[in-house]
């Protein structure tokens, strides 16, 4: 399980990263005189939650499993307050540009999410049916 993890973690530092140098260089190109601050909390927040929320997933997907797809919504929920709560206190204005800054992480993250907590719940309908079977 934790190769698994492990595995997960390469890629989804690699794919982060990736759409952080890209969104990066944009960033750069067209707003040059711009503070980098909170393009870079952004993709740091994100990680950083979702890495936590995906080990947890992946640590307690035996013993939860039948709640694993309610535990992935409420994180999204408690993901955008935390969010809210620390651009707050960072003393950011909520606008356009903080908007979009935060939802290009924040998409990327959530379709990783997705995808593995989706690869979570098949690997185990399949151990249901064979099972049954």
């Amino acid at each position: 399980m934790f190769l698994k993890f492990a595995k997960f973690s390469l890629l989804f530092f690699a794919i982060l990263g990736l759409f952080f140098a890209l969104h990066r260089f944009l960033f750069l190109h067209f707003y040059p005189e711009e503070d980098l601050t909170i393009l870079i909390f952004n993709y740091k927040f994100n990680f950083v939650i979702t890495y936590v929320l995906l080990f947890n997933l992946f640590l307690f997907q035996q013993k939860l499993k039948d709640y694993l797809g309610f535990i992935f919504i409420a994180g999204s929920f408690v993901k955008f307050g935390l969010y809210v709560w620390f651009i707050k206190m960072q003393g950011f204005e909520l606008n356009r540009s903080l908007f979009l800054h935060f939802f290009v992480p924040y998409i990327v993250c959530l379709l990783i999410e997705i995808f593995y907590v989706t690869k979570i719940l098949n690997k185990d309908n399949k151990k249901k049916t064979s099972d049954l079977s």
